[in-house]
Order: C-alpha cells, then structure tokens, then sequence
C-alpha cells in the first residue's frame, strides 16, 4: 500500500480528517505526524509516496520545513503536495521555491486532492522505477 506522509502545524480540524479518512478510503496508508522531525522519521520508515505538508499560515515556518524535506537524504525526491489556507501570488512562490511540489488550497475538493495525489505518486514511482532500471543497467555492465 503506497503511504501518504501527512505533516501539520496544528490540530486537525474537520476537512484535514476529512481528507485523511478520504485517503485512507481511496487505498493509500495514512501517516500523520505532528512535527517535522516525526514526519521525515515516519518518511524513512514507511517507504512513504508522497509528503502532504499542511500550513496554518505561518509560510516561514512551512517553508523551513519544506526547505529540510527537500535537503534530508531520505525524504529530497519525495513529492511534497502543501495544503494552505493562504492564497496569493507572493506565498505561491515561496513554497515553489522552498520545494513544493504541488499546492492545493484548504479545503481541498475531493476530486482535485485525489486527482493530485495520484498525480505525483505517480510520478514518483515512474522515476523511481527508472532509478532502478539504471541502476540493474549499470551494475549488468560491471
């Protein structure tokens, strides 16, 4: 079962367990941690498919954490989907910049967090399965 990292910055409210029960019931294994620390170890060990960061509003603080999601070893290739509650241009980019790799407005409607989701897992497990090819490609060649 592919495994969703769930991160947040605060108590969950109604839409956040909304989207996990939500996750939970499309097939995926749903993780949530509540720090950054907790999430990147729950990452690493549960072979996780992709991170969903919730931000409350605090965009410095949401992007330091994607900042060390993004240079952690285990967890850099890791898509990482940010769910926030500010929507404007300037916030947009920072995330981007932080590493972001996708970003949903909260709540999110049902079809467009599904459909994203299966988006960037799938992405995921297409590059890793092509890691894995060149890496049988290059040890075959030893």
């Amino acid at each position: 079962m592919a495994a969703v990292v769930v991160l947040t910055d605060r108590p969950a409210t109604s839409n956040q367990t909304w989207s996990d029960d939500l996750l939970r019931q499309a097939g995926y294994d749903v993780i949530v941690a509540e720090d950054a620390e907790a999430g990147l170890a729950a990452a690493a060990e549960g072979q996780a498919m992709l991170i969903v960061l919730r931000s409350a509003g605090n965009t410095l603080d949401a992007c330091n954490v994607c900042r060390v999601i993004r240079t952690h070893p285990v967890t850099r290739a890791i898509p990482l989907l940010v769910v926030t509650r500010v929507d404007d241009p300037y916030t947009r980019d920072q995330f981007v910049r932080a590493g972001a790799t996708a970003i949903l407005m909260e709540p999110p409607r049902a079809t467009l967090l599904l459909r994203q989701v299966r988006r960037l897992m799938g992405r995921h497990a297409a590059a890793l399965h092509r890691a894995g090819d060149q890496g049988a490609s290059a040890a075959s060649a030893v």
